[in-house]
C-alpha cells in the first residue's frame, strides 16, 4: 500500500503493527508499507533454534526473510546503516537512492521474555533510554 508523508505513513505502519508483522519502505518515491508477510516463507527463514517469540518480532523477519531471504544482503554494520531517527532514515534514503526499512519497536515485555530465554534480539532493534552521555563516568563514592 503507497502511504502518504512520513507523519502518516508512521501512523499507517503502527496500525498494521496492531495486527502483526509491517515495516515501512522509505525512499525516493515516497512510502510504501508492507504487511502480513507469508507465514511459511517467515517460518522457512527463520534460524531452527530461535524461540517463537523471537521469530515474532519484526526485526527478526526484516533480518531473517526481507534482507537475508528475499534481497540477499547480511545483516553487517558495512553493509546495512541503523539510524535512530524515522525521519533521518527516510532522508538519507531519499537522497542517496537506497531504501530505508522502518520497523515497529518490540515490546519491552517481548525483549524481557526473550532475554529470560537466553536469547539475544536482532542487532539495533532496541534502543532504551534515557542513556549516559557518551564519555560519562559514574562512581560511588
Amino acid at each position: 500500500m503507497i502511504c502518504p508523508p512520513l507523519a502518516g505513513a508512521l501512523e499507517c505502519l503502527a496500525a498494521a503493527g496492531r495486527e502483526g508483522t509491517a515495516f515501512l519502505l522509505a525512499g525516493a518515491s515516497g512510502f510504501c508499507l508492507l504487511s502480513h508477510p507469508d507465514p511459511v516463507q517467515v517460518a522457512a527463514s527463520m534460524p531452527p533454534q530461535s524461540s517463537a517469540q523471537w521469530r515474532s518480532l519484526d526485526a527478526a523477519v526484516l533480518q531473517q526473510l526481507l534482507m537475508g531471504r528475499l534481497w540477499g544482503i547480511a545483516d553487517s554494520e558495512r553493509d546495512v546503516l541503523i539510524a535512530h531517527d524515522a525521519a533521518d532514515a527516510a532522508r538519507t534514503a531519499a537522497s542517496t537512492g537506497a531504501t530505508a526499512v522502518i520497523c515497529n519497536p518490540p515490546s519491552f515485555e517481548a525483549v524481557i521474555q526473550i532475554a529470560a530465554q537466553g536469547e539475544r534480539v536482532p542487532r539495533k532493534s532496541t534502543s532504551f533510554g534515557p542513556k549516559p552521555r557518551t564519555g560519562l563516568v559514574l562512581r560511588t563514592f
